[in-house]
């Protein structure tokens, strides 16, 4: 009888352990980066429903070019090499179906964020972009997006 109540608490303290591990996993994973939670107050704080938003007002570094990136860019299975050669910069392309924000000064990343996308349902945060090819490269004298929100979930759209 002891021995069964031993291991009844051992598989408790694995599973716990487990589900402990796999939110901090998630958590670490769908966190949403400081230029997105800037964009969403920026977001919340227009008197419009339709908010313009310059990323030069939700950054805090130095960068002079901007790449949006939508999750669909990253389904068409672009080598590194090639997005290196679109883009004009050498790239490691990140894993998993994610939209991002990359910026650079000069040829040199200076910070990005990447913002899990779900196929199923929507992310706090995402990234659309229209027409094809699913990304945009922005100057910093024209890096302005149109930002909006929806049931509690924010977007940008550059077209």
């Amino acid at each position: 009888m002891k021995r069964k109540y031993i291991i009844i608490s051992v598989v408790l303290f694995l599973l716990l352990l487990l589900a402990v591990f796999s939110y901090g996993y998630c958590e670490k994973r769908c966190e949403i980066g400081s230029v997105a939670s800037r964009i969403m107050r920026e977001i919340d704080n227009s008197s419009t429903e339709e908010c313009v938003i310059d990323f030069q007002n939700v950054t805090d570094f130095e960068w002079d070019k901007a790449v949006v990136v939508s999750a669909d860019f990253w389904c068409a299975g672009y080598s590194e090499e090639t997005i290196s050669e679109i883009w004009g910069f050498s790239y490691e392309v990140p894993k998993g179906f994610r939209s991002g924000l990359i910026f650079l000064n000069g040829d040199e990343i200076v910070y990005e964020e990447y913002y899990a996308a779900d196929i199923e349902r929507s992310s706090e945060f995402n990234v659309s972009i229209y027409p094809m090819p699913y990304y945009r490269i922005l100057k910093l004298d024209d890096c302005k997006v149109v930002g909006g929100e929806a049931e509690g979930r924010y977007s940008i759209l550059v077209e």
